[in-house]
């Protein structure tokens, strides 16, 4: 399974979680099956004409992945919520992101 694949199972499960465990009972509450998925538009073809128009062709499937509610929870408690509580890490100074933040101002400070 491709790390793309992972982080759609990750957001499809919170969006699983929360449709099964509603914020308050004025909510909604619907039955969640064991499958989740996405429909997924697959580029094929791009072409562009003497007037400029543009095409992009392919096709939409849909992709289904199981839902670990166990998983998923276990996630958030032992990843998620650590890292939201913890002190704030030092981004690495090579890190292509702290990179491009750094160019717009940001500066790393501690609290």
């Amino acid at each position: 399974m491709c790390i793309r694949d992972r982080k759609y199972i990750m957001q499809l499960s919170c969006y699983t979680y929360c449709v099964k465990y509603p914020n308050s009972s004025r909510d909604y509450k619907l039955p969640v099956s064991d499958k989740v998925g996405l429909f997924v538009f697959e580029p094929k073809e791009f072409s562009i004409d003497y007037n400029s128009k543009a095409s992009l062709r392919g096709k939409i499937v849909y992709k289904e992945y199981d839902y670990d509610e166990e998983k998923f929870v276990d996630y958030i408690r032992d990843t998620i919520i650590p890292l939201l509580a913890g002190d704030e890490p030092k981004p690495k100074d090579d890190d292509p992101l702290y990179v491009y933040l750094k160019q717009f101002g940001f500066e790393y400070t501690e609290e």
